[in-house]
């Protein structure tokens, strides 16, 4: 690999690629469906799936038609909800349990939340049929007392969790999930398979549920590079636009040396 933009090396035409969206391909917004998708990321994407052999894929805490909707008319391979939903190349859908199943398993962590949605007007449920995430970036206060929010709602939720569902924070957000699947455990099934198996990985990611991922890219020699200031990695880029602005660079290199 040679020398890039930011100190990072541009992978070689044999890799493959998993990005994570929000706060790595597009900018936060004070709502999920707020968020503005640039114009040139839906070309970039299908020319870097095209340039890869359709080794591309997103890793995403949004559930899948959320993505599509976002990404439209792509329909690329994506591991959805923090991996608990898994889309291969050949359009194959794995994991998941059934989404009634989960709304009656997790009906108290919702009267919970119902509770702290009275007190706290601004913070945002988002129901995503197999995850409920509780927002709070909208919330008029300092990110200190946003971040000290975030923590007692964690523990005022922990107690009411039924057995197999856990709870991950993110960037400003918690969100209950069903355990198990994670990003980590999607990204080595897409390596497993073709086209991404045998090839070099590249991760962008930039919150605290990429951590595992990146490490299983980088256990097998691939590149991690996180995407603005939560996470410490060697390989960094400031922002949304600097990752795409580095993705469109390694296009326009060919990914070659």
């Amino acid at each position: 690999m040679q020398p890039a933009a930011y100190g990072i090396p541009f992978p070689p035409t044999d890799c493959c690629f998993f990005l994570d969206f929000d706060g790595t391909l597009v900018d936060f917004a004070a709502t999920p469906d707020t968020i503005e998708v640039p114009g040139e990321l839906v070309s970039l994407l299908a020319a870097l799936a095209a340039a890869h052999d359709g080794a591309l894929a997103i890793v995403t805490g949004r559930a899948l038609p959320d993505i599509d909707r976002h990404l439209a008319p792509l329909r690329l391979p994506t591991a959805a909800l923090h991996g608990t939903v898994r889309r291969n190349l050949a359009g194959q859908l794995y994991g998941g349990p059934h989404a009634v199943d989960f709304a009656t398993r997790t009906s108290m962590v919702r009267e919970r939340i119902d509770v702290w949605l009275a007190a706290h007007p601004g913070l945002l449920l988002e129901d995503k049929g197999l995850a409920l995430a509780v927002h709070l970036r909208a919330l008029p206060y300092e990110v200190r007392l946003l971040h000290e929010l975030q923590a007692a709602l964690h523990g005022e939720l922990t107690p009411f969790l039924p057995e197999g569902v856990e709870l991950l924070n993110g960037n400003l957000v918690v969100e209950v999930r069903p355990r198990g699947a994670d990003k980590r455990s999607a990204v080595e099934a897409f390596l497993a398979e073709a086209p991404f198996r045998k090839r070099l990985p590249v991760y962008l990611g930039d919150d605290l549920a990429d951590i595992n991922a990146m490490a299983a890219v980088e256990s097998r020699g691939g590149l991690a590079i996180a995407i603005g200031h939560r996470l410490q990695k060697h390989y960094h880029l400031p922002s949304p636009t600097a990752a795409r602005a580095w993705l469109a660079n390694c296009m326009k290199r060919g990914g070659a040396p």
